[in-house]
């Protein structure tokens, strides 16, 4: 048994076997495969997987699997009722938890580093703080020809899959947008420190007294969608209240907002010396993270 090939139990597979263009695509191929596999057939599994990927073919018949083969792709069919289908369930459900718990702990990793970081911001003068946003603001330009490239995948696929122009139009970043970013970026850091400002204050009793003051909140989760000038601009106002962040954009920007990230990673290592890791910010790229974040914190 291969471990690295999937399989669906059949209680859970479910496709629309009535479309009736072409020659019946996956649907064709899960129903053969059912038949295939029936009882009663002499065929005890097979794989539906991709004869164009050389590498594919050679992750199912070789014996052992090579990480040279790329990631691993195929879905498995056994006979129902049979042991090799207890197997090939045991197998899943290790493979199942094996990921969850390499997840849970990427999760909970971005999440305390982004903690830690921002611990280290909050403690940085206003005059150092607004040094980071400059260079953040700085990189943008700088980097314009990485992350227009960058956005143009995301442009294509979007193209490609139908997108509506309208959710086209919020997706393209353009110079003029990175320019506007930049200057609203620098204009967030021009403004008075919203740290230590004292809101109001009280006295309770003789020599004691109750202030009012604004502090950072700590780590900030944001979900945004796919919008990837959005993730800039979400970062300077974190940045400028010594928040850490933890950032979830839509699918759709997938290949921006990892730019966009880097860009900004690298400008505020610079920017702070070395004082402030680029942790502070963190891309969230499921919502399965989303989930053990906030059960993380919360």
């Amino acid at each position: 048994m291969h471990a690295h090939i999937s399989i669906i139990p059949r209680t859970l597979l479910h496709l629309d076997l009535k479309k009736n263009t072409g020659r019946g695509g996956m649907s064709s191929k899960i129903k053969a495969a059912r038949q295939a596999v029936k009882s009663g057939s002499k065929t005890a599994a097979c794989v539906v997987a991709s004869g164009a990927d050389l590498n594919c073919i050679r992750s199912i018949f070789s014996p052992t699997y090579e990480s040279s083969y790329g990631v691993p792709k195929g879905t498995l069919f056994v006979t129902p009722g049979t042991e090799l289908e207890k197997q090939a369930i045991l197998e899943m459900e290790a493979d199942e938890s094996k990921n969850s718990a390499s997840i849970s702990q990427e999760a909970r990793d971005s999440a305390t580093a982004a903690r830690d970081e921002a611990r280290k911001l909050q403690a940085l003068p206003k005059e150092e703080r607004t040094k980071i946003l400059y260079s953040v603001a700085d990189a943008l330009l700088e980097n314009e020809e990485e992350l227009l490239k960058a956005n143009a995948l995301d442009l294509e696929a979007a193209q490609k899959d139908g997108t509506s122009m309208q959710l086209v139009s919020r997706l393209k970043l353009t110079k003029e947008k990175l320019t506007t970013l930049a200057s609203g970026i620098k204009q967030i850091a021009n403004q008075p420190d919203p740290l230590g400002v004292v809101k109001s204050k009280r006295e309770l009793a003789d020599g004691l007294e109750l202030s009012l003051i604004t502090v950072p909140i700590g780590v900030l989760m944001i979900i945004f969608e796919s919008r990837p000038d959005s993730l800039p601009q979400i970062s300077a106002l974190a940045l400028a209240s010594g928040n850490g962040l933890l950032l979830k954009g839509g699918k759709e920007a997938v290949h921006s907002n990892a730019a966009l990230h880097r860009v900004i990673g690298d400008a505020i290592e610079s920017g702070s010396g070395g004082n402030v890791k680029r942790d502070i910010i963190a891309l969230v790229t499921s919502r399965g993270q989303v989930c053990l974040c906030l059960s993380y914190f919360f």
